[in-house]
């Protein structure tokens, strides 16, 4: 109050901020500070508590209120000076260490934009900064990458860069993609290759077009390498992964390059060691053919020659990847894989379905696959249902597509080649269920008439449907197949005259040819039942039996039975009669109907259109149906318009419009609806085009809604969408969150033009302005998106322009919108006060602006509830079209207004003059046909709202319609004075009609207004005349609603004990009093349930009985326990009832007098023997007794079972489950599968029964095993004698799972409430002696115990579990001693077993089954088992590596056979162990590995298995076969070299293998290629002497400076020239090699005179030599005699002269040419060196002559290489210093001397090397030597 009053108040207000009361403190201190002045603030601060002076100062701070916080002492904030964020960024990053770059990184605000639209934003870049913003985050970026978490020397993009990566694209394509290579690619701990792009990358919205504005050019320079390299690098690491197929880094590229990724990625799968990589490669293969057909499809629909060029194209790619695809993967399978069934199984699984349904009927593309993978059908190995789920896919995919276009240039075909192969392969008989249950949705009519033809035989096809595994699939195959009804009408009859297919009658019903007569008959008979359900099957059946006919009579007769059998149901079970109804096959038999079945056909539809219109509730889906039938007929009977079906049409719109609108504006929305139907089913061209001449001769001024845009018209249609869709403005003008555009001029101008626009055209309340079109449209959208950039900002500033456009929007076309909008921002408002307050002014505002505002909803709602002030006559009485309420498109002159819509909810609070003239106004709506029915109906449902409407005005108004007579009774409860109406609610002529249970509904709600003394006397009267059964059961359900009165019980046992009492009264009175247990009126319930269950022999006859069971506790106490259920189907007939709550005090006495009852009946023969006559009923009491029973028990143990009665449950259960062992024993067969039957189902279900009671007492155990005790004594009995009762009772145990069920122990609650032993369960089974035929059910329960233990003990020592671990490893291999287990089911369970036990003690069992014990070591398969614990116990310890050996040892000396078959997952499992030995946290070193696993192998003579492994495992891990094991690597290297031979490229490719890891070995830690060591070896190779080498002592020779060469360059000038001047030449470096092999060559090799002479071919070792100097070229330096050594053999052996170009094109390009980058300078003498061995040593030394020209000419070439590589290149100045530190004129002296006097001074016979040397060589003056060098002797 003092707040309210201001500054009067102030003194109170300043003495309550002393107050200790904090309550309204805040609201005290706003007010204070507006009133108060600095001094009385000052005053009553010092005085005040420390929290309210911080609340005050700031509050002081908010108020700016600053010499008063001067003058209290507080400082005043310093200015903040903003530095540019990256400039802050910068030196953080440059001060952070690296592990902290990332977080650096992510503090930044510069992820929150684009960088490229700030490059010169002070806020974000220094205006005096060379660098713009993106430049300056490139330069960051590259300089101060963030260290990837967990990885060292491992960089990550930051994240809060990687939505902004576009900026960087942009800017600078390849240097983005080089910092993405950097920073998004990494390799973890495991070796194992990631990429982590932003997500978007690839198909982001923003991405997705900068991608595409790339041009193919740009794609290719930039683009494809960067993907490729992704693709290819480090052996495909990335994409065996998968992390490619996720990024989607294909989609934006254009087609060329998809291509080229995914044949580059297609090279890779021969590679691939894992599935998984397989599939990953596979994947993305997939994804970029997925990609080629979508861009395929795009263009095969469009008409144009361009088009068709691109779809060419594009499915060559798409073609020749699938077929590459289809190649590699084969080849790649066929190596993995061990069978043809599991290389095609994966073909199929991982790349054949996933591309047939990507490839979506494409025929061309589709016909690829077919073709690559058609041999598959031709493999008899494959298993037939592979074979076949692989036709159904080829099936699916050749099928043509169903899809339709106006132009498609998809190629056709079809799948007869595919059909005919099926054929073949699965005979119909025999693979019938193959044709109808997979193929039959693709194959077309002429192949369906050739299976009918094969299986057409009324033999096999009865003998189908009696048997009931194959009924289902034999009616399918009948319906599917056979031409035509009639041509399987014989074998339908034969089959109905059959035993065993009463269950199926109405499905051969439906089969069957219903022109017969006696068929209707019969299917017409079946619908007179009592539920609709069993009527609406016998609908559909006869349905479908109709369709099938295809015959117009047919349909007639039957729509004429089901409309008139529609009427008498219940609207929603009408409607789904309804729905039986196809508007296309019903349209398709009109096409084909003569004039007088277009005729009754017309009349039924018509009918049918009255009876839903008259009706009394509406039927929507059955009016929808007509409504569509009537469009069909005026759309496609155009052509005669005097026809039946056109006029039906016509009838059929005239009086639904006159239904729907009324009399006065049906003409007008006749001619509306007739002209302008869109989107029928038309099915041709010259429907439409009859249609459209009657449209617009009807009426050319409407839109017919049939425009279709044709292909030439495409382009100018295109350009007609760009223009409409346009922008005004360009977008970086209008950035979002920005609106700097109201500081651009032409921009405000354009603005203000608008504006004027809209004020030029302003309107009024009663001619509002149309911005519809034209220019008033576009500038309302302009204004609108302008709006849409502020956002949330436009409610907190005025906006002039924008209040002022909602103003003029206000009196436009869109006026009602801006209402709407006005109205919503009032309704935001948080108090409901000021909510209130603003909706008032906003209706005020508008009542006042025009009187159309009544017609806006919450306008008129609000005058309702709150403003009947604002209520004028003319509101109600009188139509006005103006702003709010819009004319209609269709309105013409002299149409009535309609006044607004006035909708009560409940009876409105009007004054007596305004509810007069609702009143008349609603009478004369209500009593005039010229309104629509539906109006009519909604003006008397509000006059009976009314108050001051009475009973006498309805009366009179009860003849006008049965629509109207309807509403008045369901709403007169709705009266000032309800109880008036219930004497109309009750006249007989009300209660005897149709709207019986409309008036029985109303007199309910009645009857809550009446005195409940008066209600006996009210119903008594009315219970006493005839009722129909609708109307009988509501008036019961009321009557059970006034139980406490005596005169209601009396009357309820009278109805109970009435005979002939409808069997659906009766369920309505039972259901009625069931929830008066537990009430004063429970007796009376309980003698009519007692009564029912007393008759339940007679009650059986109908579904009474069920009512009794369709209840739950209200309070249930069920138990989750893990007893197995046995699941029954819920009878459809208590799905129907629902349930009801049984009161918890009620509880046991129901169990025990009803549901207990109820579960011991039996059926009544008396009953039986009279309903024998009748097929159905008997049928059904025969179904519905074992119903009956099995609910009771569901009930019973669902529902009713808690602890109190769990012991006598299952007592009960026990009595009644051993009561059934015996059922049907007649009838029983060993073979027969158990449980089949409902009485071994129900059995199965009362054991397991006993099982839930457990759960809720303990003591029920011991009924569980009296069961199993009693059976185990019938299997006992079966070893004296053989008996049906002995097989069945094995049969029964085991389908009680005693295995897993009943253990109680994987609930936790229930664990400690059951404290059995749980094994104790089979104790009746060992007590018997019956184990042996329960062998393996004894393990599985064991085990089961097991786990539990296991899974406690995990983390422990385990030491306490190990003893039952024992015992059930003894029981596995007891198991498979007798043959009670197969071997794989044994290696199965021992996996399965190991699989549980703790680390700790799985170590433990390892060894002893390593060592055999527990009998391991007899068990039959025991190296199976060994070798399984070895796989699935795997440890990188000393322990596994040991017992590994031992174990591969055993094998490979003792078991050859199973060696032989194994050797590959033992060469895996040491595989295994050597590498993780490499890892750094391993307890098990590399050498200890190599010692352990490899070593023992070595030391025996091993297998050839054996032998095979070691030399895969020498080719990776060489190294430590040299170091550890030398003399097994000399070995292997002779051997290899021994078995080579020239022209045998796999064994030569392995001999060129194992030399260059020896090469690579020696040159090790040497520090250059050219190395001593190596040469010696290709020298001892050369000479035959490898198996004389002694590896082991090349650790003890001196390193890189004494055992190879380097010419080392630190600059391009060459600084160590002088160390080099005695490397110069070819015998300098000879003599260096010479001198290194004298002091090392005998610790590298044997005494030669103990070694055995050469073993390999002279050839072979040269042949190796020469491809080892190929890979490793500097080696020719080292020896440089074995080099030409090697030449001269080359040159004198005609067959390897191709080697003696490659050579010394590797002495010029690889050997002699200075490497900058790696260091690489040799002297420039050693070339003319080199060319003076050729040109003169060589030649002499070469057995043939054309070899001697040969190596001159070669030496020719070198010395033109020379001079022109030092001298003339483009590179030569480099050289300069060089030469002169040479001498530049020494080397052209010599260069000029071998020119004259070794080549042109040549003789006569070689005058093709003079020639060359003319040619090629430069005269020593060329090469820039001043004087002629002086020659001597020439």
């Amino acid at each position: 109050m003092a707040t309210v009053l201001g500054k009067p108040a102030l003194p109170m207000l300043l003495d309550a901020l002393l107050h200790p009361s904090n309550a309204g403190k805040n609201r005290i201190i706003t007010a204070c500070i507006q009133l108060a002045s600095d001094e009385q603030l000052r005053g009553v601060y010092h005085r005040c508590v420390p929290a309210v002076q911080m609340a005050l100062k700031e509050s002081f701070r908010a108020a700016d209120r600053r010499d008063l916080l001067a003058s209290l002492g507080v400082p005043r904030e310093p200015a903040m000076v903003v530095e540019p964020e990256i400039i802050v960024l910068e030196r953080t990053l440059a001060s952070c260490p690296e592990h902290r770059r990332e977080e650096a990184w992510n503090k930044t605000t510069l992820g929150n934009v684009w960088p490229h639209l700030h490059l010169r934003d002070p806020r974000y870049i220094s205006p005096d900064s060379p660098l713009d913003l993106v430049e300056t985050l490139f330069h960051l970026l590259e300089t101060y990458p963030p260290i990837r978490s967990g990885l060292k020397s491992t960089y990550a993009l930051p994240r809060v860069l990687n939505k902004r990566l576009l900026s960087f694209l942009k800017s600078d394509l390849p240097r983005t993609l080089a910092l993405i290579n950097k920073l998004c690619r990494w390799v973890d701990a495991n070796g194992k290759h990631h990429v982590s792009l932003p997500e978007d990358l690839g198909c982001g919205k923003y991405y997705r077009v900068f991608w595409h504005a790339l041009d193919l050019p740009t794609q290719r320079t930039h683009l494809e390498p960067f993907l490729a390299d992704l693709v290819q690098s480090h052996d495909g690491a990335l994409l065996k992964s998968g992390a490619l197929t996720k990024l989607g880094v294909l989609y934006q590229c254009r087609w060329q390059v998809v291509h080229s990724i995914a044949i580059k990625a297609l090279a890779l799968i021969e590679g691939c060691e894992a599935e998984k990589e397989r599939e990953n490669i596979v994947a993305f293969v997939q994804n970029a053919i997925a990609l080629l057909y979508e861009r395929v499809t795009k263009t095969t629909s469009i008409d144009d020659a361009g088009k068709r060029r691109a779809q060419a194209a594009l499915e060559g790619g798409a073609k020749d990847i699938i077929e590459r695809a289809m190649k590699e993967l084969s080849a790649s399978l066929a190596k993995s894989e061990e069978s043809d069934e599991e290389m095609v199984t994966k073909l199929w699984g991982i790349f054949l379905t996933n591309v047939l349904q990507t490839l979506d009927h494409h025929h061309s593309l589709v016909q690829v696959v077919f073709d690559s993978a058609r041999g598959v059908f031709a493999t008899k190995s494959i298993s037939s249902g592979l074979l076949q789920g692989i036709a159904i896919d080829f099936l699916n995919a050749l099928t043509p597509s169903t899809k339709t276009h106006l132009y498609s240039n998809i190629p056709a075909g079809t799948h007869d080649e595919m059909f005919q192969i099926a054929l073949t392969l699965w005979p119909p008989r025999e693979y019938i269920p193959f044709y109808t249950r997979s193929a039959l949705q693709y194959l077309s009519r002429a192949q369906k008439d050739e299976l009918w033809a094969r299986i057409a035989d009324p033999t096999y096809l009865i003998g189908q449907l009696t048997h009931l595994d194959s009924r289902s699939i034999a009616l399918s195959a009948m319906k599917a197949f056979s031409p035509s009804p009639a041509a399987r009408h014989h074998i339908v009859q034969a089959a109905l005259a059959a035993d065993g297919t009463d269950s199926i009658i109405l499905d051969l019903y439906a089969l069957c040819d219903i022109t017969h007569p006696n068929t209707r008959a019969a299917l017409e008979k079946m619908t007179y039942t009592r539920l609709f359900e069993d009527r609406f099957v016998v609908y559909r059946a006869l349905m479908h039996a109709t369709m099938a006919a295809g015959s117009v009579r047919v349909f007639a007769d039957t729509m004429k039975f089901l409309v008139r059998r529609s009427k008498n149901e219940i609207p929603p079970d009408s409607e789904r009669v309804c729905g039986l109804f196809d508007v296309g096959e019903v349209v398709g038999l009109m096409r084909k109907a003569t004039e007088e079945e277009g005729r009754e056909i017309a009349e039924v539809y018509m009918e049918w259109e009255r009876q839903v219109n008259e009706g009394v509730s509406g039927l929507p889906a059955t009016s929808a149906h007509i409504l569509a039938i009537a469009n069909h007929c005026l759309a496609i009977f155009v052509p005669d318009r005097s026809g039946v079906f056109f006029q039906m049409g016509l009838r059929i719109q005239w009086a639904r419009c006159v239904h729907e609108h009324g009399l006065s504006k049906a003409k007008n929305q006749f001619v509306t609806r007739a002209t302008a139907q869109r989107g029928l089913d038309i099915r041709d061209d010259s429907d439409e085009e009859e249609y459209r001449t009657f449209t617009s001769s009807l009426n050319a001024n409407v839109d017919s809604g049939f425009y279709r845009i044709r292909l030439g018209d495409e382009a100018a249609y295109v350009e007609f969408l760009y223009a409409e869709h346009r922008r005004v403005f360009e977008p970086e003008v209008f950035d979002e969150g920005h609106p700097t555009w109201e500081r651009v001029s032409r921009m405000q101008g354009y603005l203000d033009f608008q504006l004027s626009l809209l004020r030029a055209a302003r309107g009024s309340g009663d001619v509002p302005a149309g911005w519809s079109q034209g220019p008033l449209k576009d500038a309302m959208q302009f204004v609108l998106q302008l709006s849409r950039l502020y956002r949330r900002k436009l409610g907190k500033r005025e906006l002039p322009w924008w209040t002022e456009f909602r103003e003029l929007r206000l009196e436009s076309n869109f006026g009602r919108v801006e209402a709407d909008l006005c109205y919503y921002e009032a309704s935001l408002e948080a108090k409901r006060r000021v909510r209130t307050a603003k909706v008032d002014f906003l209706v005020e505002r508008l009542v006042a602006m025009h009187d159309t505002a009544v017609y806006i909803p919450f306008v008129s709602q609000h005058i309702m509830d709150s403003r009947q002030d604002l209520l004028y006559d003319r509101f109600i009485t009188t139509g006005k079209h103006g702003v709010f309420n819009l004319r209609p498109v269709d309105w013409t002159e002299g149409d009535e207004n309609q006044p607004a819509r006035w909708d009560f909810r409940t009876a409105p609070r009007f004054t007596p003059h305004q509810c007069g003239v609702f009143a008349q106004m609603f009478l004369n709506v209500i009593r005039s046909d010229e309104y629509p029915l539906y109006e009519r109906v909604r003006s008397t449902e509000q006059y009976v709202k009314l108050p001051t409407t009475t009973i006498h005005e309805l009366t009179a108004l009860m003849d006008l319609n049965p629509r109207i007579t309807e509403t008045i009774l369901m709403f007169l409860p709705n009266l000032d004075e309800p109880a008036v109406g219930i004497p109309l609610l009750l006249a007989p002529d009300v209660l005897g009609g149709e709207l019986a249970r409309t008036a029985v509904y109303s007199l309910k709600r009645a009857l809550e207004h009446v005195p409940l003394g008066n209600v006996p006397r009210i119903l008594e009267k009315v219970m006493e005349g005839p009722l129909r059964v609708g109307v009988f059961k509501e008036l019961v359900r009321i009557v059970s609603a006034y139980l406490a009165f005596p005169e209601m019980q009396d009357m309820v046992r009278r109805l109970w004990e009435r005979p002939g009492l409808h069997q659906d009264v009766r369920i309505a009175l039972l259901r009625s009093i069931l929830p008066s247990l537990g009430s004063p009126q429970q007796d009376l319930a309980w003698d009519i349930i007692d009564k029912a269950v007393a008759e339940m022999n007679t009650l059986q006859a109908d579904d009474t009985l069920f009512v009794l069971l369709a209840v739950v506790p209200k309070v249930t106490s069920r138990i989750q326990d893990d007893v197995l259920r046995t699941w029954f189907p819920r009878s459809p007939v208590l799905t129907a009832l629902g349930t009801i709550a049984i009161p918890t005090s009620q509880c046991e006495r129901y169990a025990e007098t009803v549901l207990w009852p109820l579960t011991q009946i039996r059926l009544n023969t008396n009953l039986a023997g009279a309903m024998k006559d009748d097929k159905k009923k008997s049928s059904g009491l025969a179904a519905r007794v074992p119903n009956i029973r099995l609910a009771a028990y569901l009930a019973c143990f669902q529902s009713f079972l808690e602890s109190g009665n769990a012991l006598s449950f299952a007592e009960r259960a026990k009595r009644d489950a051993l009561e059934l062992v015996d059922a049907a024993l007649e009838d029983y067969k060993p073979e027969d599968r158990f449980p089949a039957r409902p009485e071994e189902q129900l059995f199965v279900y009362l054991v397991e029964c006993i099982g839930h009671c457990v759960a809720h007492h303990s003591d029920a155990w011991k009924f569980l095993i009296e069961v199993i005790d009693f059976l185990a004594a019938r299997v006992a009995s079966l070893q004296q004698d053989p008996t049906p009762q002995g097989h069945r009772a094995i049969k029964q145990l085991h389908a009680l799972h005693l295995a897993d069920n009943f253990l109680f122990h994987n609930i936790e609650a229930l664990y400690s409430r059951v404290p059995h032993e749980t094994m104790e369960l089979l104790g009746p089974l060992l007590t018997h002696g019956v184990q042996d035929f329960f062998a393996t059910t004894f393990y599985r329960r064991r085990f089961s115990l097991y786990q539990r233990v296991a899974r406690e003990a995990r983390g422990g020592s385990g030491e306490d579990i190990l003893p039952e671990a024992r015992v059930l490893l003894a029981e596995i291999i007891k198991l498979s001693d007798g043959c009670h287990t197969s071997q794989d089911e044994a290696l199965a369970k021992l996996t399965t077993l190991l699989g549980v036990i703790p680390a700790a003690s799985l170590s433990v069992l390892r060894g002893e089954i390593m060592a055999g014990e527990h009998d391991v070591a007899d068990a039959p398969w025991a190296n199976s088992m060994q070798f399984k614990t070895l796989e699935k116990t795997y440890s990188c310890t000393p322990t596994y590596a040991s017992q590994l050996a031992r174990f591969h040892t055993h094998l490979g000396t003792n078991e050859p056979a199973f060696y032989a078959q194994h050797h590959k997952e033992l060469e895996s499992l040491i595989r295994k162990a050597l590498n993780d030995s490499l890892a750094r946290e391993s307890k098990l070193s590399s050498s200890e590995a190599f010692e352990i696993l490899i070593s023992p192998l070595l030391a025996r003579w091993p297998r050839e298995e054996e032998r095979d492994l070691l030399a895969r495992i020498f080719k990776d891990y060489s190294s430590r076969f040299f170091t550890l094991e030398p003399d097994y690597a000399v070995k292997i290297v002779h051997d290899v070299l021994a078995r080579a031979r020239v022209g045998h490229a796999e064994s030569m490719e392995q001999a060129r293998e194992v030399v260059g890891l020896l090469i690579k070995h020696a040159s090790a830690g040497m520090g250059s290629e050219c190395s001593f060591p190596a040469a010696f070896y290709l020298e001892a190779i050369y000479e035959g002497r490898v198996s004389a080498l002694t590896l082991n002592q090349l650790l003890d020779i001196p390193s890189a400076v004494e055992s190879g060469l380097s010419f080392p360059c630190g600059d391009p000038s060459g600084v160590d020239i002088e160390n080099r001047k005695n490397k110069a030449t070819v015998a300098q470096i000879q003599g260096l090699y010479d001198e290194w092999k004298a002091r090392n060559a005998a610790s590298l090799i044997r005494d030669l005179d103990t070694t055995p002479g050469p073993t390999y071919s002279p050839n072979v070792a040269l042949i190796v030599i020469l491809d080892t100097y190929k890979t490793t070229p500097k080696l020719i330096l080292a020896n440089p005699n074995l080099f030409l050594s090697c030449i001269r053999r080359v040159l004198g052996d005609i067959a390897l002269n191709s080697y003696a170009t490659q050579l010394f094109d590797c002495l010029r390009e690889e050997v002699l040419t200075p490497e900058m980058s790696t260091k690489w300078a040799p002297p420039l003498e050693l070339g003319l060196s080199f060319a003076q061995k050729l040109l003169v040593e060589v030649p002499g030394e070469v057995v043939s002559s054309v070899g001697s020209t040969q190596s001159k000419l070669e030496g020719v070439e070198l010395l033109r290489w020379w001079g022109e590589t030092y001298f003339f290149s483009p590179s030569s100045g480099s050289y300069k210093q060089p030469l002169e530190a040479e001498g530049r004129e020494r080397l052209v002296g010599v260069y000029e001397e071998l020119r004259v006097l070794r080549v042109l001074a040549v003789r006569d016979a070689e005058a093709v090397v003079r020639v060359r040397a003319l040619e090629n060589l430069r005269m020593g003056s060329e090469l820039g030597v001043g004087s002629q060098v002086k020659l001597s002797g020439f």
